[in-house]
């Protein structure tokens, strides 16, 4: 519990920090395109389908030992960001997505409806750190056996952190 509220504190701190230290207003995303990171996607493009939406996709990798075996997890992720709030350097978005991960330690796969908040810190025009946090229906099926379901908040119980550059408009 105490790691999870640190994380929460840290995150809110980096976020006002930013916001303190950048001096442009935030950029537009209608028609442009955002290469990125988060905690569970290694890699995640956006695309600013609106003046108040974004789409995004990505897809993660994790790797793991255990009793001298080697296993890797894939993850794919998709999701849309509407934007609830826009202020000088900070955007406040509700956000709804799926993701899908093949856990290969444990020979199953799980499903994960998702909602949530998003909130992103513009630094210039092109860089851009989120902090998203929300609840998710976990739908795991092992190759064997019965499959469960769980409900809970998503990214392993911490606040998702998001690093995204966005390129020009042509």
């Amino acid at each position: 519990m105490k790691t999870h509220i640190l994380s929460q504190v840290l995150v809110c701190g980096l976020a006002l920090g930013l916001v303190a230290a950048s001096s442009a207003s935030a950029a537009e995303t209608k028609g442009r395109v955002g290469i990125g990171a988060t905690l569970s996607r290694d890699i995640s493009v956006s695309y600013g389908v609106s003046e108040k939406g974004v789409l995004e996709g990505g897809i993660g990798l994790s790797s793991t030992s255990a009793s001298g075996m080697s296993y890797t997890d894939l993850t794919f992720g998709a999701s849309y960001r509407h934007l609830l709030v826009k202020g000088d350097r900070v955007d406040l978005n509700a956000e709804v997505g799926v993701q899908y991960t093949h856990l290969d330690a444990a020979d199953a796969s799980m499903f994960s409806p998702m909602v949530g908040l998003h909130m992103l810190v513009w630094i210039g025009d092109h860089f851009t750190v989120g902090a998203q946090h929300g609840i998710a229906l976990n739908i795991t099926s092992p190759s064997e056996g019965d499959s469960s379901t769980s409900f809970g908040t998503y990214a392993g119980n911490i606040t998702e952190v998001s690093f995204t550059f966005w390129l020009d408009q042509k």
